[in-house]
């Protein structure tokens, strides 16, 4: 199983249901603000700050914002998303499967 902080029991959930429904899942990643390599303006650090707010409300996963996007900070999920396939190109090699 993979680790994403806050969406691990909610995804742990899906995988079961689709498991058990005889589902065939697979995972899909995108990248956000790909390669620009310019940290984030003040603007769209408030306004992404209060976004991940506002999911923390609706779904009450815990979430840890402190700290968060600092100043300077290039949010540039790319690499990221390139860690989640090799891991599970590597899970599927060793494993035969992609959710454990």
């Amino acid at each position: 199983m993979f680790l994403v902080l806050g969406v691990c029991p909610v995804a742990e959930a899906l995988v079961a249901q689709a498991q058990a429904a005889g589902v065939e899942l697979h995972l899909v990643v995108g990248g956000l603000r790909t390669g620009s390599g310019a940290a984030l303006e003040p603007t769209t650090r408030r306004y992404i700050l209060e976004h991940w707010q506002a999911v923390t409300e609706g779904d009450g996963q815990p979430f840890k914002r402190e700290g968060a996007l600092p100043d300077g900070f290039v949010y540039d999920t790319e690499p990221a998303c390139r860690a989640i396939v090799t891991h599970a190109a590597w899970h599927r090699i060793v494993h035969g499967h992609c959710w454990g």
